[in-house]
């Protein structure tokens, strides 16, 4: 059933006998089962069966699931499950969603919160969802905490230029400490430490030791200057 605006969904279950764990009720593995199933299901009545995420070649991929117990539920105990959006990402990649498990008095019994993408099958990483899915997923009942899930792609972008800066300055630094080294002004522990304060401090005024950039670059100035050994 649906809103004005968005679509409701929920499915029912009943515990069985080989859900059960050792204290008689129904164990945590046996609860994300019952919540991936829940969105498969979705995605099945909502037209993306497995043969059509088969065909496409990309499915989704949960890479975190966070699950609250609030209540037991017993071997042939009626219970439902939910499914709602907690987050998207805007560039279709990244998906949070939350199945909420009620039992047979509508008390919850459950939470399960999970963070997930949209995976390519052939290229074996995060891809965008296709428009139709992306729409689906925008259409999905939201919870009342939902929020944009930052792109990952952005922060890789950001990092990628970040670290790609430093390294133009490096290789520049590269060259010049070879010229000076060439011509007897610099030993090669002065071209290290040339390259050192005068290329990474001076470019990243965050540096405590371990900054990730910095680590970064310094691996990719020592191997720049790797050369440098056959100057002596």
């Amino acid at each position: 059933m649906s809103n004005n605006k968005f679509i409701y969904f929920e499915q029912r279950f009943r515990v069985g006998w080989s859900d059960l764990d050792g204290n008689a009720h129904m164990g945590n593995s046996s609860y994300l089962d019952y919540a991936s199933n829940t969105r498969m299901l979705f995605f099945n009545q909502n037209g993306f069966t497995m043969s059509r995420f088969a065909s496409e070649k990309f499915g989704p991929v949960v890479v975190r699931d966070e699950l609250v117990y609030r209540k037991e539920l017993r071997l042939m105990e009626e219970f439902t499950v939910d499914l709602e959006s907690a987050g998207l990402s805007r560039d279709g990649v990244r998906f949070r969603v939350r199945n909420t498990f009620r039992n047979s008095a509508n008390d919850i019994s459950a939470v399960v919160t999970s963070d997930g993408v949209w995976f390519d099958l052939e290229l074996r990483k995060p891809r965008t969802a296709p428009r139709d899915l992306d729409n689906l997923m925008q259409a999905l009942q939201r919870t009342n905490d939902f929020a944009e899930i930052p792109s990952k792609s952005s922060s890789e972008t950001q990092s990628s230029n970040t670290t790609s800066e430093l390294y133009k300055v490096i290789k520049d630094s590269g060259n010049v400490a070879r010229a000076c080294n060439a011509s007897g002004r610099l030993s090669k522990e002065k071209v290290i430490v040339y390259g050192l304060r005068s290329s990474i401090l001076s470019k990243c005024s965050g540096w405590t030791g371990w900054c990730s950039h910095c680590v970064t670059v310094q691996i990719l100035f020592i191997w720049h200057l790797l050369p440098i050994k056959s100057l002596s």
